[in-house]
């Protein structure tokens, strides 16, 4: 994890005006269990994150960071744990706690979703009230299941776009 946060912070040494984040992971706050052995939750990444982002901020810098592509409420606390449970139980893992996005979900984060060709939200952005705060053309399957692949990879929005 240091990776990403190393980057934060010597992009806003940089004097970098847009420090854009496409990736993230989900957290636990609380506890993770594999075959009844309490497991590392990883909340020192989280909490890397915040200062990152803490600083980042204080030199000027906007941090971005995708949604994330599972087509999940992230605001809707019960649907995210559901889909982590899920998640979880494949890799033979129980937590207790609460389920978060980051760096998407945290503080000082401007969190980005895509659209499809029809300014619809993209079927597999994560979205939320109060998580998310643009949107923008991106990936969606829709053109591909209606039409196929040569229309889907001809048509312009299908991919990220950076508007920063």
């Amino acid at each position: 994890m240091v990776g990403p946060l190393k980057a934060i912070i010597q992009a806003a040494k940089d004097d970098v005006d847009v420090i854009n984040l496409s990736l993230g992971s989900y957290y636990i706050d609380g506890d993770i269990y594999k075959d009844g052995e309490l497991l590392d939750n990883k909340w020192a990444d989280v909490e890397g994150y915040k200062l990152a982002i803490e600083y980042a901020n204080k030199l000027g810098s906007v941090v971005v960071a995708s949604a994330g592509n599972d087509s999940i409420d992230v605001s809707n606390k019960s649907e995210l744990n559901n889909f982590l449970k899920k998640k979880y139980a494949e890799e033979g893992k129980t937590f207790n706690g609460v389920g978060i996005e980051a760096p998407g979900e945290l503080p000082g984060v401007v969190t980005v979703s895509s659209t499809g060709p029809t300014q619809q939200p993209s079927l597999l952005s994560n979205f939320g009230k109060n998580y998310i705060d643009i949107a923008a053309p991106g990936g969606d399957s829709r053109l591909l299941e209606k039409y196929g692949q040569e229309a889907w990879w001809a048509f312009p929005t299908r991919t990220s776009i950076n508007y920063f």
